[in-house]
Parts: structure tokens; sequence; C-alpha cells
């Protein structure tokens, strides 16, 4: 069968640039499907991770041999099509992961090995032609998808890790191919994304004090490269100051869900900044009403420090136990 199978493959290569007559294209057709049986029912036999993988090269064989053909005698194929067909197996090989997962490990190895194999190769073939980047965020996507319902079950599968990254992949294609929004955040954020929900998903086995350190350094660089455009470069427009405000809210909105102080922490003072820019900008461009507003500014903040002095002193207790009850809360967070 070895010997079947390099004069095969020779063959195939020789004869490459040619059209096969139809008694040809039918007896290497049927060489190659007769390969592929060989080798699976062979690696049954003696149980040989090897002869299943060979299997499979049989199958892509058989598939070179009649795409070939397609494309030199007619117009119907394109490279296109070689996606497609790629997209299509990896569905059938997600839909037959139940029946897979009751076979021997030299039958699932292989497989699950071309699952994660495919979207490589799909994506690789996808620059080599230069299709472009609808194909490219349809690859993405879409084995995205399959991988998160692969892994729905449990909840530190490896295929759930993949997911995420393709859903990082496919969101930062899209701002920085599709929609052209081409800033550092436009990478950092949906990177970050992935990170803290890898950490959510598969960060049981860290010690707290790293899984702190990790979304410290995470969620300092995404505020910190939205805040870029936000707060440092005045050349921008006030609708940055709008991202990094959904930024911060979403923060403080996991913060509260997930019960991790450094998430709403972090927000809110990323909020505070980001409105007091807000204000700035528009002082900034309105002189008249300028001198107006930090007068008011003024009054207000001294009314603020009266009135808060005489509150204090006045309600010190309930003001205490308040920030007691607070203290407890915050102190079975994360």
């Amino acid at each position: 069968m070895g010997i079947a199978f390099a004069i095969a493959s020779l063959t195939m290569v020789a004869h490459y640039g040619r059209a096969y007559e139809t008694r040809e294209l039918v007896c290497g057709a049927l060489l190659w499907a007769g390969l592929s049986v060989a080798w699976y029912d062979d690696g049954i036999e003696r149980r040989s991770m090897l002869s299943q993988v060979l299997a499979q090269l049989g199958v892509l064989g058989l598939f070179a041999v009649l795409r070939r053909q397609l494309m030199l005698t007619t117009e119907f194929w394109t490279p296109e099509y070689d996606v497609w067909t790629s997209l299509a197996v990896s569905c059938c090989i997600a839909g037959a992961k139940q029946h897979l997962a009751r076979q021997s490990r030299e039958i699932r190895v292989p497989m699950m090995g071309s699952l994660f194999a495919l979207p490589v190769v799909a994506m690789i073939w996808t620059l080599i032609h230069h299709l472009g980047t609808d194909i490219t965020l349809v690859i993405v996507g879409l084995h995205s998808l399959t991988f998160a319902f692969l892994g729905r079950d449990e909840r530190e599968s490896p295929y759930n890790m993949v997911a995420i990254g393709g859903f990082m992949a496919f969101v930062t294609i899209l701002l920085w191919n599709k929609l052209h929004f081409r800033f550092l955040h436009a990478i950092v954020i949906p990177s970050g994304v992935g990170v803290l929900a890898l950490l959510h998903v598969s960060g049981g086995r860290l010690y707290q004090e790293t899984k702190d350190w990790i979304r410290w350094v995470t969620l300092c660089a995404m505020l910190g490269s939205t805040g870029y455009y936000a707060l440092a470069d005045d050349r921008h427009p006030i609708g940055f100051n709008l991202t990094m405000m959904i930024l911060c809210l979403a923060a403080m909105a996991l913060g509260t869900l997930l019960r991790v102080r450094l998430y709403l922490f972090l927000g809110f003072a990323g909020l505070i900044v980001d409105l007091c820019s807000i204000v700035y900008k528009v002082l900034l461009r309105h002189a008249h009403i300028r001198m107006t507003a930090v007068g008011l500014l003024i009054l207000l903040l001294g009314a603020f420090l009266v009135v808060g002095s005489v509150y204090c002193k006045t309600h010190r207790e309930e003001i205490e136990a308040t920030l007691a009850r607070w203290r407890a809360r915050f102190g079975t967070w994360q």
C-alpha cells in the first residue's frame, strides 16, 4: 500500500498541468478511494495512528484529483470553493464529535487534529490567493462558532480557548480591515477581552495574586490605549471619549457581575477622568463660557465642602456604619 500510495502521489504531481481522460480519471479516483479504505482498515487492525492519517490523505488525494480535473476542463471551480469545502468538512467533523468520542484513540486523534489544522490551512490558502477580508471573516467566524460548540459542555476545554482566540481575531480583523478603524485600541481591546475571558474560563488553577496581576495589566492596557486618543491627543474628536466611557461602564458592569473589585474601581476611575476630559474639551472650545463655568465650579466646590463638612459632623455614626457595611461587602469580592 505504501508503494501504491507513493506511485499515485507522483503520478498526480507529474500530471498536474494536464487534464485526465475519462478512463484515467476513473482509475485514479478509484485508486485513491481504495487506498483510503485500505489504510483505514489497516489502522483499525493494527491500531496505527499513522495509517489513519494516510487514510485521510487518501481522501485528500481523491479530492485533489477531482478538483484539478474540474479546474482544467471547466470554469466552475474557483479557489473560494476550496475554502467552502474546508468549512463543510470542519462542520461535519464537529457534528460527528459524539460519535468520534466513542472511537479508539487511533481514530479520534487524527480526526480532531484535522479539525485544528483546517482553519490554519484555510487561512494560508486565503492569503496565498488574495481572497479578501470577507472570506477571512467567514473562516475565522465559523471556525470560532464550531469550537465554541465543541467546548460548550466543559468550561476549561481547549476548544473554548481556541474559540475565544478566534473571536478576538474576528473583531480585530473587522475593525482594522473592514471598518478601517486603524487605531491602537482596535487591537488592544479585543485582545484584552480575550485574555480576560480566558482567565475567567480557564484560570481556576492560577493563584489569586497571579490573576489579579493579569487583570491589572490587561485592563490598564485597554484603558491606556483608549485614553491616549481620548485624553492625551487633542486632534481626535470627542467620540473617542465616548469609546472610553463605554469601556469604563462595561468594566464596572463586569466587576459588579463577577464580584471583582479591580474591574469596578479601575472602571470608575477611568470614567471620572473621561468625564473631566469631556468637560475640559467643551470649555476649551467655547471660550465665552469658560470663565462662567470656572466660577460656577469654584462656587459649587466650596458649597460642597461646607455642606459635606457639616453633614459628616452631624451624621458621623451613620457614615461609619455605612462604610463598614461597604467594606464587609467588598471584602468578599475578588
